[in-house]
């Protein structure tokens, strides 16, 4: 961008010069004026030694001389201002044709490297707008495109710059952000909503899951500050306990989130949807911590009571939407220490966001994992709810879908609803 503006005012500059330098010259309309002026008085004058001489005041003599002073005066004047037309015509075609070449050439500045992409792309945005918003609040959310999604934000941020006091603009744009994995500016803008509406639930929560995204150890805990200021005023919010829980597994505090977990299940009933899921997430952790090191095999939970029939219900439809997912590495890659295994789904084209997903300490490969809508993130975005979608194996040294950069990876080829259940094999590789 700073090339750009050294070298439209370098452009400018040239333009000007020749302009300047012609503004130096004598103009051929004055020039006329004075020309015309000067031989109006050479008339008069000459009328009056005519009269002198027909009056006998003046000889003949003298007034051949003084005719002569006159026209020689007359001469001398004029010699440097009656400058044909036509010569004056001439010498400004070089300068129009200097002046054509510099719009030619900031023109093609403009398209080489200005922002003519970005503003076209700026004006689809804003025509689009409402179009995608309707989209997005709608129905079709989830078939929203990564395209239809960066549009939507750029028209919303201008919106926002032309409106900031709009707080449920600030938190969606974030939102938006934060989908795309961008941490810092979801981060802001969930700021500018908290300080329009301090008092906000959503945008409290939004802005602890961000910073807690971040991996910062300092973020992570003032995000817990604002779990617990939340919950002091609702002790009972099943969202605050829940963005609470996963804010703490992610810290490594699975202590921490097996206990705001298991307070979700004192609240809710235990025929609903969601007690199940979180039985089965408790019982996930509890594996977990059975393992027997960075490496080591997860320990599967040990078999449970019969649960109820609402219960077995919903387990024999998320085994129905399933993948298995058999995740290798690649002869002669080495696997980093102290690191993750992240299994997800996602859209082949679409929202970025994870439909389902799976993380671990990294353990003994190969290793077979199960994604199903039992894994989902969002109970409205479930694994199979866009299509075609992929399944995605990385090792990282973070758990987190959103940040962490992949030190090896594998992607699967494009699946439907219809191919469930399956199985994909997996081999990570470094990333190309």
């Amino acid at each position: 961008m700073m090339v750009f503006w050294i070298g439209a005012l370098v452009l400018l500059a040239l333009a000007l010069v020749p302009f300047l330098f012609n503004a130096s010259k004598p103009k051929v309309g004055e020039n006329n004026t004075q020309l015309a002026l000067n031989k109006r008085i050479f008339n008069q004058r000459l009328a009056e030694l005519q009269k002198q001489k027909d009056s006998g005041d003046i000889s003949e003599a003298d007034f051949e001389q003084l005719n002569a002073e006159l026209q020689a005066g007359l001469l001398d004047d004029t010699e440097t201002m009656d400058v044909p037309a036509s010569e004056q015509d001439g010498s400004m075609r070089p300068i129009w044709a200097l002046s054509a070449v510099i719009f030619a050439a900031a023109i093609a500045l403009y398209v080489g490297m200005g922002n003519y992409q970005k503003v076209e792309n700026w004006q689809t945005a804003m025509t689009n707008m409402p179009q995608l918003a309707e989209k997005l609040m709608g129905p079709d959310a989830a078939n929203m495109s990564q395209e239809e999604l960066e549009q939507f934000a750029l028209a919303l941020r201008t919106k926002l710059k032309e409106n900031g006091d709009d707080a449920m603009g600030w938190l969606l744009f974030g939102r938006i952000q934060m989908s795309f994995g961008r941490i810092n500016e979801a981060t802001e803008a969930f700021v500018e909503a908290l300080h329009l509406a301090p008092d906000n639930k959503a945008a409290n929560l939004s802005y602890a899951k961000a910073l807690a995204m971040t991996g910062d150890e300092g973020k992570m805990a003032y995000a817990q500050s604002v779990y617990k200021r939340l919950l002091k005023q609702s002790p009972e919010d099943l969202d605050i306990l829940s963005e609470q829980a996963f804010t703490l597994f992610e810290m490594g505090d699975q202590q921490g989130a097996f206990a705001s977990w298991q307070r979700m299940l004192e609240i809710l009933p235990s025929d609903h949807p969601r007690h199940a899921q979180i039985t089965r997430t408790l019982a996930m952790i509890k594996g977990s911590a059975a393992g027997d090191g960075p490496h080591g095999t997860v320990a599967h939970p040990a078999a449970e009571a019969a649960p109820p029939e609402p219960v077995a219900k919903e387990q024999g439809v998320a085994d129905a939407l399933s993948v298995t997912v058999t995740v290798d590495v690649a002869p002669g890659v080495d696997l980093p220490d102290n690191a993750f295994l992240v299994v997800f789904a996602r859209a082949v084209s679409g929202p970025p966001m994870p439909m389902a997903v799976k993380r671990m300490e990294l353990p003994a490969l190969p290793v077979s994992i199960t994604l199903s809508q039992s894994d989902a993130m969002m109970e409205n975005y479930q694994l199979g709810t866009v299509e075609p979608f992929e399944i995605v194996a990385k090792v990282a040294m973070s758990a987190n879908v959103a940040t962490a950069q992949s030190e090896l990876e594998s992607v699967s080829k494009g699946l439907t609803k219809a191919d469930l259940p399956t199985s994909v094999n997996l081999t990570l590789r470094t990333p190309q």
